[in-house]
């Protein structure tokens, strides 16, 4: 799960852990550039180990809800079977899920905060790559004006490539084995916990199909 390690999606948590605008709703969407030549791709497709679900929807789940906890999940919409679904996870705060593969604009990661004081607005739609271009855009709750809108580029000094996360995973890893720390518990039901909430909302899926 290296997008864990992507500074812009940090931050989207510490401002949920802070939720100084007191957050009651986020909406996170996803959209791939889907091509016609990638049709046999195990991105796209589930019989193939993919689908937009457990591809982009693992790394989401992993992110927000990375304890084993009880989740209600509730399937909202569901368009074309695993190349596009959403779905609302509920805990204190409600989560909109939005994963898509398409064809067209705009393409890239958005998740929007949405709180009592203002809503935040986290996106890198039309950048070049999942792990470039995010933007925050800051609108006041009362007046709907733009309260501010700047880049997040916590590393400015230095172009961020999918693979520096994947170093950044191994290392982590690396580290918590070398340390033996107490709360790696090196048990494949820790990495088992998203594929059963995937299968969940799998299945709900197929029932409405």
């Amino acid at each position: 799960f290296c997008y864990n390690y992507l500074k812009p999606l940090k931050y989207v948590l510490s401002e949920i852990k802070k939720n100084s605008s007191k957050i009651h709703t986020i909406k996170i969407s996803w959209n791939v550039m889907s091509e016609k030549k990638n049709k046999k791709n195990w991105k796209l497709k589930n019989n193939l180990t993919g689908g937009v679900l457990f591809n982009y929807g693992s790394h989401l789940l992993n992110l927000f809800f990375p304890i084993k906890k009880k989740l209600n999940v509730s399937i909202k919409i569901d368009n074309i079977l695993f190349k596009s679904c959403k779905f609302s996870v509920k805990k204190k705060i409600t989560y909109n899920f939005s994963l898509s593969n398409i064809s067209n604009t705009p393409h890239g990661i958005k998740i929007e905060l949405i709180g009592k004081k203002y809503r935040k607005i986290i996106s890198n739609y039309g950048s070049k790559g999942p792990a470039v271009g995010f933007k925050l855009k800051i609108v006041s709750s009362k007046n709907q004006n733009n309260k501010s809108n700047k880049l997040i580029n916590l590393d400015a000094k230095k172009k961020i490539d999918i693979s520096d996360l994947y170093l950044k995973t191994l290392n982590n890893f690396d580290k918590i084995k070398k340390n033996r720390l107490r709360k790696y518990k090196n048990d494949i039901n820790e990495g088992l916990w998203n594929t059963y909430l995937l299968e969940h909302i799998q299945n709900k899926i197929k029932k409405i199909v």
